[in-house]
């Protein structure tokens, strides 16, 4: 049987780096806490030792505050992992012994990794891991899991750490206080011990580390009371014993952390020799001046997306897309069609390979080099630390519609793709706020709606792509505030948990990094296009050339696509795209968004080039644009509506979701086009 190893630590503290290190995998990782939403697992093999290691999600205590909170506690207290690998970021020792501290608690065997100490030689500072050690009473390794130094020696205390409790007499947490606890006094101390006498038979029946559930118990843990049972007697006993800990101004979950940290920081000064005195700002902290000032903040952001987007859909981009499209959409597409044309294939075959399938992943590959870029820069903006500045920089904005900077953490992570952005409001702190962020999120502008945004602004906007880019992705957030603000004055009432978020160092990005990270984003692109874009484009060839009698047509609004586009279209018509072509590829955009440009090449039977000459035929500036906001705000993708239903496991708030998001597109598109109507007759 294979040893389990399970890996907590703090947010933003490497976790994730060490997993890759351990494991040889390339889960993502970024510099901002809360990249980690659910446990991940994978296979370590060193020497004859087979073990599974699960990296849990960041966690700065094993209170169930949050989702990710529980999903941590709850694998830890009931799957009982062999060994606890905690990994612990040495430049803010502070912070993360305190989680250490509560592992410690629960009796279980644990190794501590000592990351980030390359910082702290960077710094000029000291630590005494052996002195920590010796204080904590558990193993401490010293590591740098970003350099992959000293991994093996971490494996190897791992294993000496099993091999002692294999050796050792068995110990039954359920009774035994763990010997690397944190050190209480006073009164506290004596209400710890006699709350353990009073609860221990429960925490035996229901499997809970004794010390840990005392302590948990004096802090107002609920979901642990209803856990081990007590009686009436019991809690009557245990309020008497409780009565006198808190006062006015201090809780009991305050005393108990106070002393905790009173404990921790005696344990920094003997083990932490600092170079610069405390107080002293650091190079972040000078950055951060200027990154955060109150006036400054907001432009800078501004300018800095507006940059990226410049950059991207600028002369660098277009010049990509214009080779890409021209190997794949020319080249490619006449050696296809000339080889199976020599090879006598029938010709529906042909049109279904060349005109179906090429056709139509080849529309969205061409914009391949710009979603790559834009995913560069914003990996930068990741791995440099500036992402949870623009948190950060957000709350205020966000604090004024009832939301925290924390829910901009995920409406960034929309900006990539709907599903993990969904996955990440798991970090938040209420279920309110979860709720209202999960449905605002769908309004960010996503990887997978680049393709319709290029190839639109590409025919009518080319002088001012990146502003054009720019206003689409704040009219999304504009649109998501305003829907926030409406479900707060409707069905989503409530104050907002307070915003607190640790703003990590800034730090350069590394080359393998960057890889990583862009190989992840890329590769879920290619996947898509090589599996539903392909299954998707065959469907619509097929659709388009059969009518309902399977029967080949010549005039394609007589085909199946052609029918039912014809009785749909009236629905868009207000909105300057009401052809039964434009109202199909719409529709076919529901599956993945990328399906609506795809869905055009085939209907309109052209490459990126012969649709570009169709489309300023069949389309104004107004009725362009509009099109691509209906795209922007209309229900996401099926993946993105899944993940909506799982998160909020209500098919009523699902089905809520989705049709609210289709009529504010509706009527958002509608005054945009109305509006662009107007100023284009006030032009001429």
């Amino acid at each position: 049987m294979d040893i389990r190893y399970a890996l907590a630590g703090n947010p933003n503290s490497g976790k994730t780096t060490l997993f890759n290190a351990l494991t040889g995998s390339n889960q993502y990782v970024g510099n901002w806490p809360g990249v980690t939403v659910e446990k991940k697992e994978g296979k370590i093999i060193h020497d004859n030792t087979k073990a599974s290691i699960v990296d849990l999600p960041g966690i700065y205590s094993l209170s169930p505050y949050s989702l990710e909170e529980v999903v941590t506690r709850n694998y830890i207290l009931h799957e009982k992992p062999d060994l606890i690998i905690n990994i612990v970021d040495a430049t803010n020792l502070e912070r993360n012994l305190y989680l250490s501290l509560q592992l410690a608690e629960l009796g279980l065997p644990m190794v501590i990794a000592l990351n980030m100490m390359d910082m702290i030689e960077k710094q000029g500072d000291t630590l005494d891991a052996p002195l920590l050690a010796t204080l904590l009473g558990v193993r401490v390794v010293p590591i740098s899991a970003a350099k992959g130094r000293d991994i093996h020696k971490l494996i190897h205390a791992a294993e000496h750490e099993i091999e002692h409790i294999g050796d050792s007499s068995h110990v039954d947490r359920h009774s035994v206080t763990s010997n690397h606890q944190a050190t209480y006094t006073g009164k506290l101390k004596t209400i710890i011990e006699q709350t353990e006498k009073l609860i221990e038979e429960n925490c035996r029946r229901a499997e809970m580390p004794l010390r840990w559930s005392a302590v948990k118990l004096i802090e107002g843990d609920e979901p642990l009371l209803e856990t081990l049972k007590l009686t009436d007697t019991q809690l009557a006993a245990f309020e008497e014993l409780i009565k006198d800990l808190e006062t006015e101004n201090v809780d009991r979950e305050m005393v108990v952390a106070d002393q905790k940290y009173k404990y921790i920081n005696a344990i920094r000064n003997r083990v932490l020799k600092k170079a610069k005195a405390d107080g002293e700002l650091t190079v972040s902290d000078k950055i951060d001046h200027v990154i955060t000032n109150k006036y400054l903040a907001l432009p800078l952001f501004a300018a800095i997306m507006a940059l990226i987007f410049y950059m991207t859909f600028g002369a660098l981009g277009a010049n990509l897309v214009d080779m890409v499209d021209a190997f794949v959409n020319v080249r490619l597409l006449e050696w296809v069609r000339g080889a199976l044309e020599g090879l006598g294939t029938a010709p529906w075959a042909v049109g279904l390979i060349c005109d179906g399938a090429i056709t139509g992943i080849g529309a969205v590959l061409a914009f391949f080099p710009q979603i790559a870029l834009l995913f560069f820069f914003l990996s930068i903006l990741e791995d440099s630390g500036y992402m949870a500045r623009a948190a950060f920089i957000m709350d205020r904005a966000l604090h004024g519609i009832g939301l925290s900077g924390k829910s901009f953490v995920p409406m960034l992570m929309g900006f990539g793709c709907s599903v993990p952005a969904i996955m990440a409001t798991r970090t938040l702190p209420n279920e309110r706020d979860r709720r209202l962020t999960i449905m605002m999120v769908p309004f960010m502008s996503c990887s997978a709606k680049m393709p319709i945004y290029m190839l639109f602004i590409s025919i009518f906007f080319p002088g001012r792509a990146w502003l054009a880019v720019s206003s689409l992705y704040f009219l999304g957030i504009f649109v998501g505030i305003i829907y926030s603000l409406i479900l707060q004055k409707t069905v989503l009432r409530g104050g907002h948990a307070p915003f607190m978020m640790e703003l990590p160092p800034y730090r350069l990005p590394t080359v393998k990094t960057l890889g990583i990270h862009l190989w992840e984003k890329v590769k879920d692109f290619l996947t898509k296009a090589g599996t539903i874009l392909l299954g998707a484009s065959i469907i619509i060839w097929f659709a388009q050339y059969f009518n309902f009698s399977l029967q080949h047509v010549e005039d394609s609004r007589e085909s199946i696509l052609g029918i039912i586009g014809s009785v749909i279209a009236p629905i868009f018509t207000p909105l300057g795209f009401g052809d039964w072509k434009s109202a199909m590829s719409i529709i076919s955009g529901l599956i993945a968004r990328e399906s609506t440009v795809s869905t055009m090449a085939i209907l309109y039977n052209t490459g990126r080039e012969g649709l570009f000459t169709v489309l300023r035929n069949v389309y104004s500036p107004a009725s362009a644009y509009a099109l691509m906001v209906f795209s922007l705000l209309s229900v996401p993708c099926a993946a993105a509506v899944a993940a909506i239903h799982r998160e909020m496991n209500s098919l009523k708030w699902t089905l809520a979701s989705v049709g609210f998001q289709a009529l504010t597109a509706w009527v958002v598109t509608f005054i945009v086009y109305q509006v662009g109507k107007l100023v284009m007759a006030m032009a001429l």
